[in-house]
């Protein structure tokens, strides 16, 4: 099984900080008063990306696998160190009896800014292969 998170980018010039104030201002606001439940961003859940499997390099000791990792418009993958929010990919691998997982490896990441958060990965159809290597 491949667990990739892709993230949308946030709305613009909306951060963090303006979010809390307005939340706490809200709560003071409404101490001793029932409100009404706020309207919440959603997002229209749809496929993200399309991922294949490629087979880099066969030999008799080890294989080589790829990742071709196509994300829709608007849309980031998060690298190994995702920065100031997000998570890294995690790939749980299904092995047959003798295989064993090699470490991830991963191109050099963009640097992804949102207002002032900073997170490192890969954007909009970025398509680059993460390569893997099972052993025998």
């Amino acid at each position: 099984m491949i667990t990739m998170i892709a993230r949308n980018r946030p709305a613009e010039g909306l951060s963090v900080w303006a979010i809390l104030v307005s939340l706490a201002l809200m709560a003071v606001a409404g101490l001793g008063a029932a409100a009404p439940p706020l309207p919440a961003q959603t997002t229209e859940e749809k496929p993200l990306r399309r991922v294949e499997l490629l087979i880099l390099e066969d030999r008799l000791t080890e294989v080589t696998v790829g990742f071709h990792v196509e994300l829709a418009p608007g849309w980031f993958l998060y690298w190994l160190n995702p920065g100031d929010a997000g998570l890294a990919p995690v790939v749980r691998w299904q092995f047959p009896t003798g295989f064993e997982a090699g470490r991830l490896r991963f191109p050099t990441p963009q640097k992804i800014v949102h207002g002032d958060i900073v997170t490192y990965g890969f954007e909009e159809q970025k398509s680059d292969s993460i390569h893997h290597r099972p052993r025998l």
